[in-house]
């Protein structure tokens, strides 16, 4: 019995433990607030001003750490002599690229973005292929 109880408590302190982890990362997801202003984003406007009109800074505002991302077959070329800044959720994925004067010089959005946990094991091993590529095993 005594055994039983030790168990139980470190069961309930492991999941106390997981949920302290992972209650963070689900506290500070969040979305684009305005996806569609990236249509009235006009060449000429200062990072802030696309900010302003966007609801958010530049960034990775997914719910999904461990993803699978689908994209459109798209070739997007970078603008010479510009720096690009992406805000990506997990259905939009947005470029826009600003020159040496904080400038927008140019906006893109892929088309058919969506990002989402893996569901099948392709979609796993897939993923996991792509992650030890990118740390270079």
């Amino acid at each position: 019995m005594r055994r039983h109880k030790r168990a139980l408590v470190l069961g309930l302190a492991a999941s106390l433990g997981v949920s302290v982890l992972l209650v963070p990362h689900w506290l500070r997801w969040r979305w684009i607030p305005r996806p569609e202003a990236f249509a009235q984003i006009k060449v000429g406007m200062t990072q802030a001003e696309v900010e302003a009109l966007v609801g958010c800074a530049p960034g990775f505002y997914t719910r999904y750490p461990l993803a699978v991302s689908r994209i459109g077959c798209v070739y997007i070329p970078d603008r010479p002599n510009s720096i690009r800044q992406t805000w990506m959720d997990d259905q939009h994925l947005f470029y826009v690229w600003f020159d040496s004067n904080n400038r927008a010089v140019g906006v893109a959005q892929w088309p058919g973005y969506e990002r989402y946990p893996p569901q099948s094991l392709q979609e796993w091993y897939l993923w996991y292929r792509c992650l030890r590529s990118q740390l270079g095993f």
